[in-house]
């Protein structure tokens, strides 16, 4: 066995010395040798490129002169429903609008079937792993 190793050290060697100089002799690419792209390394003239820098800031004009203060018409006040009582869609709030879609989504999940434990949910949440 001691003997085995120096000798198919020598022939590693030999073959290694042996194809050496054909793969110098290899063209570099491999099969298909690169073509550059010229569009790739193509660059415009400095005059072509977009103008990057934000737009200067301009003074802003001085106001025209008020004309006389005129005394302003009393607004009638929007009157205000009894609690309970239908609300206009025009008089609708943001905040009434949020409660009836949230009223609408507690509605749709309580509709909704039970989850199964441990089935796929979409969701990538440490407590539904």
């Amino acid at each position: 066995m001691s003997r085995l190793v120096p000798i198919l050290a020598a022939a590693l060697a030999a073959a290694l010395a042996a194809a050496l100089p054909a793969m110098a002799q290899q063209q570099p690419g491999g099969f298909f040798p690169p073509k550059p792209d010229p569009a790739l390394s193509r660059t415009l003239a400095p005059e072509d490129y977009p103008d990057t820098r934000p737009p200067a800031i301009q003074p802003a004009a001085a106001p025209p002169a008020a004309p006389a203060a005129t005394p302003a018409a009393p607004v009638a006040a929007a009157p205000v429903p009894a609690p309970g009582a239908a609300v206009p869609a025009s008089v609708e709030t943001p905040m009434d609008r949020s409660e009836a879609e949230a009223r609408r989504a507690q509605e749709d999940s309580a509709r909704a079937p039970p989850r199964i434990n441990g089935a796929f949910t979409g969701s990538t949440d440490e407590r539904d792993r």
